[in-house]
């Protein structure tokens, strides 16, 4: 019986390791997320504020930019967490597999797991996506709104 255990520890190990990894990209991805739509949220209500002229037009601007992010963030974190469940359910399966000998498990196993690696890779290029679009010059233009505000 503890041999039985210890086949299924080798096999469920390399499994157990992109699961992980697949869990701590999508914690990434939701933090990345809940950032870009607390900044979107905030420039809101600043645009709800008794805000004119030329800073309501920036804020504007910037709120548009932040939708772009948080609708981006939005779709990496679902293709994310699609990942993650494959990788999951490639870790049970393969411990599955060890465990009952069916052949019908490995068939069923090997698809899950590449196509949450497969997955994993147009979350990441969504999170570069992201990435480009916080350094647009449309969020330096905040701080010259403010500026503007500050005069008399």
């Amino acid at each position: 019986m503890d041999f039985k255990w210890k086949k299924i520890m080798e096999a469920v190990g390399p499994a157990a390791a992109l699961a992980f990894a697949a869990w701590l990209l999508q914690h990434m991805l939701e933090q990345r997320y809940c950032a870009a739509r607390a900044r979107y949220r905030g420039l809101v209500d600043t645009l709800r504020t008794s805000t004119q002229g030329k800073r309501r037009e920036i804020i504007r601007t910037d709120i548009d930019m932040c939708h772009r992010r948080v609708m981006v963030m939005l779709h990496a974190t679902r293709i994310g967490m699609a990942a993650t469940i494959l990788l999951l359910l490639s870790l049970i399966i393969s411990a599955l597999d060890t465990a009952l000998k069916a052949d019908w498990l490995k068939i069923l196993g090997a698809p899950g797991i590449m196509f949450g690696l497969v997955l994993a890779l147009p979350a990441a290029l969504f999170v570069m996506l992201e990435t480009v679009l916080r350094k647009k010059p449309g969020n330096a233009a905040l701080a010259g709104a403010v500026a503007l505000d500050s005069q008399p």
